[in-house]
């Protein structure tokens, strides 16, 4: 790499991105484990989210790929989720709960116009029941059933203190069912439409395998409540049609349409015989149709509990006599026990029970009943329409819109009676429509927030947010982090690069280029000298002035080891320590630092100017610390002892105090030949730069170059360019610090984290 200002090959984009990342690790490595502690808290403290899944075959008689569509849209109704949450009784919640107090609700059925319930326990065993506004509904016990109007509820008290209470709250179950919704996701499994999966979500891992099934439950129970709304529709329009048809039959037969038909023929008469009793037997058929529906309906309200029930015979159902009679005698027990006892005696509820099983059975056979009676009527109305068609054939009616009218009416009948059929079939099919295929188990494991995940998540966001804060850092950084950057900069020629100097022989206190000669950093100090030879052997540059901005920076490791690189070509060197305030220099070579130039100044200790044999230079330490460096230098004889000096040695090295914390540079460089600036990369700002730069200019002082010293080693780790490094405040340099008192230890401690992983 050339470091002279010309032309080099750049370092490539993507190189670059990646530096500017590594030079920051430990922001990316603090931020990632700032990401994993978050993603450990989440797992720690979030709310866990269980699912569970059932899967199913829909047995469908509809096409099955407007079945799927169709099954997936009604998994994700409200109407099924309002039935699903009434099926789970999940309206009602407990939102009160005395402390201590443990049971369980078994049997809970309220039907009633209630808001909500309250339970008081008397102790163990008894407990009394209100609604929310006070009204006292009953008294029950443990595990037995309470009954009373609207209200069922079994309560296994299992600890109770007199004085305890549970209450009971029924939530809105359009809020509930649109609560539920969002826990069920419904997909189609493969490419036949006839697999669905059910996914549940949920906090508790039994609610969630409970809603699983419930779902598939309540939709087999949707399909048949709906084919059966379906099959109801049918046969109201189906009874509306036979009494319009039967009215146009009479208009006929008052219209005298009938009798013009000629019978002439003996088989004609007997075809009108017959389709005079097919009628007959039709219209009988109806009747007792209505007749069995009207008691029907009766017995419905009476198993609601809506009104009482007569039992009655019926022609039209012979084989519910020994049932009827058995329901008869049940009524008649119940109203003996009423006389003696209340309705929540025990034996009144056990033979109630029996009444309602009794009930319920004469009901299934009016049902049977109902369904074979309308089929007669279906099988009479065909029969009597093919007849008819036949009669008039063989017949030459006078042609009427009556007569139209009748025939219409006819296509209409065997219409819904078709539709009927279909009807019925969906609906005797609808116990099988749905078939579970795996039933839903409770989840063994939290399905959200997953470990594996959420740490990976929580890892990348933090890598994401470390590598942005690198770049951001980067943009907003303004030091030398790269060779381009000084010379773009500072419009200043680099003279040398020197890398890190690796750890000496702590028994030796000499120069690394007289410990170390073969080493890779001395090879750059001689790089220095072949450049410092062709400036000087172009000018008499005999005095060497080596600052630098700061402190720290190493610019009298650097004017030691310069020093002696230039004395390894036999060239006479002197290397003076400038530095009055803080010197260092002697302690590289094992010397006093008295006498010295302080001395030397004073007109004091003239033989203050040590000859080394290893290495064979010349060396004139700074000497005792004055009260007044500035002043001393200021002074003529300074001037006069430089001019000595140029006249006595091939090469002069001054190490010179830094130029921003004193002027003692200022007043050091202008009777120099050659001014050396050394920059310590990643660390100094471009603006402290350009005031060394301007500070020296001021004095009529052009810095001839720059060495680059990468003191720490973090410059050159990351191919040629610089790693971050944290502003050090060279006030301390004399003592002082860039804290001011005014900086409490908040601030203080903010400020050495910021420079601990900004560095």
């Amino acid at each position: 790499m050339q470091v002279t200002g010309s032309s080099h090959w750049p370092e490539p984009k993507i190189l670059r991105a990646f530096n500017v990342v590594r030079r920051r690790l430990r922001i990316v490595a603090l931020l990632v484990i700032l990401g994993l502690a978050v993603g450990t808290a989440i797992l720690m403290f979030a709310e866990p989210v269980y699912r569970s899944v059932v899967t199913f075959e829909l047995v469908s008689q509809f096409d099955k790929d407007a079945a799927a569509e169709d099954l997936l849209e009604v998994l994700q109704s409200k109407k099924l989720a309002e039935m699903a949450a009434n099926r789970m009784n999940l309206a009602w919640q407990v939102i009160e709960q005395s402390p201590g107090l443990d049971l369980r609700i078994g049997r809970f059925n309220v039907t009633a116009a209630i808001s909500g319930l309250t339970l008081d326990f008397d102790d163990e065993r008894r407990y009394r029941i209100f609604d929310l506004s006070g009204r006292f509904l009953g008294r029950g016990q443990s595990r037995q059933d309470f009954v009373t109007e609207g209200v069922e509820l079994q309560v296994d008290i299992l600890l109770a203190e007199p004085g305890q209470k549970l209450i009971l709250e029924k939530r809105p179950i359009k809020v509930l069912a649109d609560e539920l919704r969002t826990l069920i996701e419904p997909e189609v499994v493969g490419q036949g439409g006839r697999i669905f999966k059910v996914f549940t979500y949920g906090d508790d891992p039994e609610f969630v395998r409970n809603l699983a099934n419930v779902v598939v439950e309540t939709l087999q129970e949707y399909l048949l409540s709906a084919n059966l709304e379906s099959l109801t529709a049918i046969d109201e329009q189906l009874l509306e049609a036979r009494r319009f048809h039967l009215d146009l039959e009479q208009e006929i037969r008052r219209a005298g349409l009938v009798s013009t038909i000629n019978l002439s023929d003996d088989a004609l008469q007997g075809l009108a015989k017959e389709i005079t009793r097919i009628e007959q037997d039709r219209k009988q058929a109806f009747d007792r149709l209505k007749r069995l529906e009207t008691a029907m309906q009766q017995l419905e309200s009476s198993v609601n509990g809506e009104s009482s029930f007569l039992p009655q015979e019926l022609r039209e159902v012979p084989s519910v006599a020994a049932v009827s009679l058995r329901l008869s005698e049940l009524e008649a027990l119940k109203q003996k026990l009423l006389i003696e006892f209340t309705p929540l005696h025990p034996d009144v509820i056990e033979l109630q029970d029996l009444i309602d099983q009794v009930k319920k059975e004469l009901l299934s056979r009016y049902r049977l009943a109902s369904r074979e009676l309308a089929a007669e009527v279906d099988r009479k109305t065909e029969l009597l329409a093919i007849r008819q068609r036949s009669l008039q054939k063989t017949t030459k009616q006078t042609d009427s819109p009556l007569l139209h009218r009748w025939q219409d009416s006819e296509e209409l009948l065997a219409t819904l009676t078709q539709r009927r059929r279909e009807a019925k079939r969906a609906v005797d099919r609808s116990t099988d429509l749905v078939r579970v295929l795996d039933p839903a188990v409770p989840p063994g494991q939290r399905y959200a927030p997953q470990t594996g995940v959420t740490l990976f998540t929580s890892a990348l966001i933090g890598l994401l947010l470390g590598v942005l804060s690198s770049f951001l850092l980067s943009l907003f950084d303004r030091r030398f982090n790269r060779v381009e950057e000084v010379q773009s900069r500072l419009k200043l020629p680099i003279y040398g690069v020197i890398p890190k100097i690796p750890m000496q022989n702590p028994q030796q206190a000499l120069p690394v280029a007289v410990q170390m000669p073969k080493a890779p950093v001395v090879e750059a100090f001689r790089s220095l000298r072949t450049r410092l030879h062709a400036v000087t052997e172009r000018n008499t540059h005999k005095v060497i002035l080596v600052t630098s901005s700061f402190p720290g920076e190493g610019k009298s490791t650097i004017s030691a080891n310069l020093a002696v690189v230039l004395g390894l070509t036999g060239s006479k060197v002197l290397l003076v320590g400038c530095d009055l305030r803080r010197p260092s220099l002697h302690e590289m070579f094992g010397q006093t630092n008295e006498p010295g130039l302080a001395e030397l100044l004073r007109g004091k200790h003239q033989a203050a100017i040590r000859h080394l044999v290893n290495p064979r230079i010349d060396f004139l330490p700074s000497g005792t610390i004055p009260d007044n460096p500035a002043e001393l230098l200021e002074s003529g004889r300074w001037r006069r002892l430089i001019e000595t000096l140029r006249g006595h040695y091939d090469y002069v090295v001054l190490d010179a105090p830094p130029v921003l914390p004193v002027t003692d540079a200022q007043i050091l460089a202008p009777l120099a030949d050659m001014t050396l600036a050394v920059l310590e990369p990643c660390r100094v700002p471009e603006k402290a730069a350009l005031q060394m730069v301007d500070a020296l200019a001021a004095v009529d002082v052009i810095i001839d170059g720059i060495i680059i010293n990468d003191r720490t080693g973090r410059g050159f780790k990351y191919y040629s360019s610089f790693s971050y490094y944290g502003n050090k405040n060279y006030g301390s340099y004399y003592g002082e610090s860039l804290e001011t008192e005014a900086d409490g230890i908040v601030v203080k401690g903010a400020k050495k984290f910021w420079a601990k992983f900004n560095g």
